[in-house]
């Protein structure tokens, strides 16, 4: 996580808790840290959140998949920023 700078917390949910974040060239991104601790990098790769997002790609009405970190057993997804929220 060192790429990113974490900064106010938007949101919680049962698996996740959501971050606004700053890259090092400024660009806000959305950082959604997963809960449940990870075993393996492998173990998250299987995650059906992760494959559906990677096999989607870019498409106008999801949000964009920037990143993934796995960092002591705790996985991150790194999304585009959204000034709203999905409701």
């Amino acid at each position: 996580m060192h790429k990113y700078r974490i900064g106010d917390r938007l949101g919680e949910g049962s698996f996740a808790v959501v971050y606004r974040a700053s890259t090092s060239d400024g660009t806000t991104v959305a950082i959604k840290k997963i809960k449940e601790p990870q075993p393996s990098r492998d173990a998250c790769l299987s995650l059906r959140e992760l494959r559906s997002l990677k096999s989607v790609g870019r498409h106008p009405n999801i949000v964009l998949l920037r990143d993934t970190v796995y960092e002591k057993r705790e996985l991150s997804f790194v999304f585009e920023f959204l000034p709203c929220d999905l409701h």
